[in-house]
């Protein structure tokens, strides 16, 4: 879903746009690596200011819609909801309903194309080794510090789409004071941490999200900001469907900013579910 999120929201608002807060996300079925058309309907449904800390801010609610091209059908497979924060100084942004957006291709640049699967791909560690339902208990944690470099997030971009220039382009951010002149990592990108290297330290390998929570962006991320991701298992259960066992986590997921030595910055907070394959 984050990369969704990055494709959907980058198209809505183009380069005035920054995430603040993500709804709930809905994921109702699998996308495949033979599903090579997906559908993304976006609406910018309201847009409105407010004065935080005496300086008007500009913000705007989005819509997502994930579809699925089944023979002539067209399927949901996801859904969310954000609200985006508005740069001022770039072009007004409308409340609109847009078309469905097609992604029929994506296109790498040539000498990625070229890049085979035994290039892409990566061992786990052994840290990542599957768990087994009874061994993961409530309570679990674990932590993972990351420096964030531009470079992580042009490669985001580069998968994504989202070239949004407050995240990739320095120039751009050099007038942007609110972000110290630096250009800042998208908010899809720390969610794919998250559910990414995180929950693989946590979990183990074999396990698919679900169900995203309302997801709060407290402070940017900066570029050269070092940054500490935190899950903690809430609660595991299961559930008998059609007489077949179905094993689900629910993980608190939150991400500090470093600014001092010892001192670390609530950044990001949200919360997930995933069901377990093993």
């Amino acid at each position: 879903m984050p990369f969704i999120s990055a494709v959907g929201g980058c198209y809505l608002g183009g380069e005035n746009i920054f995430l603040v807060k993500k709804g709930e996300a809905y994921f109702y079925s699998p996308i495949t690596l033979d599903t090579n058309t997906l559908f993304i309907k976006g609406e910018v449904a309201k847009k409105y200011s407010k004065k935080v800390k005496g300086k008007e801010r500009y913000y705007a609610d989005l819509e997502q819609i994930v579809y699925i091209k089944e023979g002539e059908d067209l399927v949901k497979v996801a859904e969310t909801k954000a609200l985006a924060g508005i740069l001022k100084k770039v072009r007004p942004l409308n409340e609109q309903k847009s078309e469905l957006i097609p992604r029929i291709q994506f296109s790498l640049p040539e000498d990625l194309s070229q890049l085979d699967y035994q290039s892409l791909r990566q061992e786990l560690y052994p840290s990542h080794k599957p768990k087994s339902f009874e061994v993961i208990q409530e309570g679990d944690v674990v932590e993972i510090s990351i420096q964030v470099t531009h470079k992580m997030i042009l490669l985001f971009a580069l998968i994504s789409g989202d070239y949004n220039p407050l995240h990739t382009d320095p120039e751009f951010a050099k007038d942007l004071k609110a972000f110290e002149g630096k250009n800042i990592a998208h908010g899809a990108l720390i969610s794919a941490w998250f559910s990414g290297t995180g929950v693989l330290e946590l979990l183990g390998a074999g396990f698919r999200l679900i169900k995203k929570d309302e997801a709060v962006f407290k402070r940017a991320i900066k570029v050269n900001d070092e940054i500490l991701i935190r899950l903690k298992i809430k609660r595991k259960f299961f559930e008998v469907v059609d007489g077949i066992k179905k094993f689900y986590v629910d993980v608190e997921e939150y991400c500090f900013l470093k600014q001092e030595s010892t001192k670390y910055t609530e950044a990001v907070t949200s919360g997930s579910r995933y069901q377990l394959y093993y």
